[in-house]
């Protein structure tokens, strides 16, 4: 069979018109079209021997670039994988609620306040609390806090996974609770805020290359982009872009590009009810800041 070569546990074979490309027990067939192919990287390929079309691009996901392609020396025609690097993927570091108000009392957060009014259970353990007329907090174990001060209540958590299996509601569910146990506050603005990043080898000058020409000024400047898109006339998605360093899972510090997310809904709210319908529609709005994320990000 001519050539053969190994890949990253792929056993490829190569000879003057056909690819033969081993993936487990699974074999791909291709004709050589052009010799700029590119030998398939890791992951596992699920394939179909059954697929007719022309060798050009058809979709892309998972980090792999699907081919089709005919055999011109077979009778059978078969669907190819041509390997693509996988993307890093866009990792979620924290996720915070904030409603602003034009008076809140902090005096009144505390562990029994929360557990009385059954915004948070009884069984969560409380790391550190204080309470003050100016600002109370309490922190939880499991990595949620609250914060109020006269103008601002936060609630925030802290996450270590990619931002795609970034499922659940939360803070904010418990956010729209606790104003729906003090409606008489007057609630003037809310965000949703998320941190995310992306591992990128050089990020101040991968930030450069995508988003400035290039110039005499490359080299003195710093960047970092901010982004602003008006979703309709009360609320706005900013995005504040950086490079700098972050961790994911139990790896080690690692440059990186980071945003700051921040889901604006202007007020003020003539009741409760407006802050609860705009927390239940997260998963949509979270879909949304995911497709921002991929196009300026170029991650998965």
């Amino acid at each position: 069979m001519g050539t053969r070569c190994h890949a990253q546990g792929m056993l490829i074979k190569i000879c003057p018109h056909i690819i033969l490309i081993e993936v487990g027990m699974a074999c791909i067939y291709a004709t050589i079209r052009h010799t700029s192919w590119q030998e398939p990287r890791g992951g596992t390929v699920s394939c179909s021997r059954e697929a007719i079309a022309m060798l050009e691009p058809r979709e892309r996901g998972g980090g792999w670039l699907w081919r089709h392609c005919v055999c011109s020396q077979q009778t059978t025609s078969v669907l190819v994988v041509e390997g693509m690097a996988e993307e890093a993927p866009i990792w979620l570091h924290a996720v915070s609620v904030v409603v602003v108000a034009e008076f809140h009392n902090p005096s009144i957060l505390n562990k029994d306040f929360l557990v009385a009014e059954e915004i948070v259970p009884n069984d969560w353990d409380v790391a550190d609390a204080i309470s003050t007329p100016a600002v109370s907090v309490v922190n939880y174990e499991n990595k949620i806090s609250w914060t109020v001060d006269q103008q601002r209540l936060q609630v925030a958590k802290e996450y270590d996974l990619p931002f795609q299996e970034y499922t659940d509601t939360d803070i904010q569910d418990r956010a729209a609770l606790y104003a729906e146990k003090l409606p008489r506050v007057s609630y003037v603005s809310l965000g949703i805020n998320c941190k995310v990043s992306i591992i990128r080898e050089n990020p101040l000058q991968w930030l450069k290359e995508r988003f400035l020409k290039p110039g005499s000024w490359d080299k003195r400047l710093y960047i970092m982009p901010r982004f602003t898109i008006n979703l309709d006339d009360k609320s706005r998605l900013n995005l504040n872009v950086a490079s700098g360093q972050s961790s994911q899972g139990k790896s080690d510090q690692r440059s990186s590009v980071i945003v700051d997310c921040n889901l604006h809904y202007g007020g003020p709210f003539e009741s409760v009810s407006q802050i609860r319908s705009i927390m239940s529609q997260w998963p949509n709005s979270k879909k949304n800041i995911s497709a921002v994320l991929n196009d300026i990000l170029g991650g998965r």
